[in-house]
Order: C-alpha cells, then structure tokens, then sequence
C-alpha cells in the first residue's frame, strides 16, 4: 500500500505501459510513476475525469464524470472529441479494448448498479452487449467502481476486471471481479491447399 504525494481521491485508472494516470472527478488527471511512488505530470483541461481509459492506438484519453458526456482528450489536455453515450446514468470506470475497438463502461445503472456496456467506438454506438457484475458479486447492491482491461493478468486471455464498491454489511467495502472476455494466443489459421500445376520447369513462372 502507498500514496503518492500530489495526487487524491482517485477514481478510476488507465495505464499506458509507462505511467498511471487518474483523476478525482476533476479537471486535471495525475500521471504517476507506481514503481518510484511519483507524481511525474498533470494533464489539465475542460473535462472532468471520473472513468478514465488509455486509447494505445491514438494517444489519447477518454474520460468523463457520471452522466457527462466522454471527453476524449490529448496529452496537451486539449478536448479533441466528445462522445454522447446517452442512454448511461453514473459512469464511474473506463477501459479500453483494441479489438474493435471498444470502450467498455462501468456504470452505476438505475435499478442495475453495477453494469458493464460495450461501446463500438468505430460506429459511436453501444453494441447492446451489458451485464450486471451485482448478478455474481456481493449482496447485489454494490455499485460500479473503476475498471480495467489486460492481456497480462492470465497468458494467453483478455481479461476485463475492476471493482465493485458495496457497503451492504459491516466491514465489507469493496469486491475485486476478473472476467475472460477472449484468447489471445490462438493457433494460427490453417490455409487452404493451393491450386495450380503440380509440375513444372525451372525458369518458368507459374501461378498457384
């Protein structure tokens, strides 16, 4: 357990390969250096960053503070984008996911309070993939918390993963989740036979 001088009140991380980077619901995001227990930058702006996700792809953040809408911002802290996930009500963690690519939400959900959605970031739409973590964790009245995405928790798999925050009973505050989301080391598709000549002479091309 440490602190990092500096940053406070965290809420979600998002992690580029170097640094850590969070906010407090506000307009600045820490970057920090978890190895050195450092604060090593601060990206400031006109957003306010609760859920927050790395994109590796474009170098940039999206963030975003309940029901606000996604701010996707650069390293300079300049807004480049916004996002209207629209139908969400307390978003609370963000992760990013290559595949699609997609953002995957964490939010706390009228009546679902702790749902994780997949956005397609390609069409600006939700893919209608949700599902309730409160379905499988705690008393099932815990409430979204950060999230996370990783290829190196388990060899081999995706795994998305964060926390679910529920004070349901005494003592009990927080549940950790990991979920398989799919393989990444799969074996490598098998071609189909060639067609074309099966003789031929030297110094002469031949199409297969």
């Amino acid at each position: 357990e440490f602190s990092i001088p500096g940053a406070t009140g965290l809420r979600d991380l998002a992690y580029d390969g170097t640094y850590y980077y969070g906010g407090a619901a506000a307009g600045t995001i820490w970057q920090m250096d978890f190895e050195g227990e450092t604060l090593e930058g601060t990206i400031s702006g006109g957003f306010q960053s609760r859920a927050i996700a790395y994109d590796s792809e474009l170098d940039v953040f999206y963030c975003s503070n309940w029901g606000d809408p996604v701010w996707v911002v650069d390293r300079s802290g300049t807004i480049v984008d916004t996002i209207n996930l629209g139908t969400t009500t307390s978003t609370y963690g963000f992760a990013y996911d290559p595949s699609g690519p997609y953002l995957w939400v964490f939010d706390q959900t009228t009546g679902a309070t702790s749902t994780v959605y997949q956005w397609d970031l390609d069409a600006g739409a939700f893919t209608g993939f949700s599902y309730n973590i409160g379905n499988d964790i705690g008393s099932g009245a815990g409430i979204a918390g950060g999230l996370w995405l990783s290829e190196e928790y388990i060899t081999g798999l995706m795994c998305i993963g964060g926390c679910v925050q529920d004070s349901s009973a005494p003592g009990v505050t927080d549940w950790l989740f990991v979920y398989e989301l799919y393989t990444t080391n799969g074996p490598p598709a098998i071609p189909s036979t060639p067609d074309g000549p099966d003789n031929g002479a030297t110094g002469v091309d031949y199409t297969f």
